[in-house]
């Protein structure tokens, strides 16, 4: 059985986590109760998605959830 390994880093507060899955890779966003994932076909897609979000949401002053 392969090891899942998984990237965590913190970005304006919020925990993202990049791992793989299936095709390409999955970001997800910790903020508050919430979880809110993207996914790409390569982790740093799927990292830059992720930190483009939680700036939305900064500049919205609200996250999605």
């Amino acid at each position: 059985m392969a090891s899942v390994s998984k990237l965590t880093t913190t970005h304006r507060g919020h925990r993202i986590e990049i791992q793989r899955f299936e095709w390409g890779y999955t970001a997800s966003i910790l903020a508050g109760d919430g979880r809110f994932t993207v996914a790409s076909a390569s982790a740093f897609r799927a990292l830059a998605d992720a930190l483009a979000i939680v700036d939305d949401w900064a500049v919205s002053s609200r996250p999605a959830f």
